[in-house]
């Protein structure tokens, strides 16, 4: 089973830690396109914005960041739904840094996952359809797409349902 040690280390070139309000502000100035107009299609609000409710709303979210310059590649947390460890919304929103680092951030996809799916029997959330790179990255850590909502969230846009279920 994956611990939260486990989670929050070093690891080579990229540390995990838990995140802080103050991450927030430097990951939205850098945030890819493609999540910054998933955000505001799905929620209608700001990069920053976002980042602020994801980040308040749950129940543990952490920063991924080079180790040596400490600049933030992504942020990602769970929410659980459905208590006791049923459900667990997860998302996550990174900047164009990832790309430098899409080995490591490949490899330490699926410990982030297996964490997550310590809290909560069932995963899921919703990806905008454009953002075609989430998709392909969430086929790859074995998440199964359930259903296209044609008109979902604040812009009414294609979004697909995905979810993965602990074994």
């Amino acid at each position: 089973m994956v611990d939260l040690k486990d989670i929050i280390k070093k690891e080579g070139p990229l540390t995990c830690r838990r995140a802080l309000l103050r991450d927030l502000p430097r990951i939205a100035a850098e945030m890819r396109e493609e999540d910054k107009q998933e955000v505001l299609a799905f929620s209608g609000l700001s990069p920053l914005a976002g980042l602020i409710c994801g980040f308040n709303f749950s129940d543990e979210s952490f920063v991924v960041y080079e180790t040596d310059t400490e600049d933030p590649l992504f942020i990602f947390g769970y929410t659980v739904i459905e208590p006791p460890d049923l459900t667990a919304c997860i998302w996550l929103l990174g900047t164009d840094k990832i790309k430098k680092h899409s080995r490591q951030f490949l490899q330490g996809s699926g410990l982030y996952i297996d964490y997550l799916q310590t809290k909560a029997k069932l995963l899921y959330n919703f990806v905008d359809q454009r953002n075609l790179i989430h998709i392909r990255w969430l086929k790859w850590l074995g998440f199964k797409f359930i259903k296209i909502e044609e008109n979902f969230g604040y812009e009414q846009r294609p979004f697909i349902e995905f979810a993965r279920l602990r074994n």
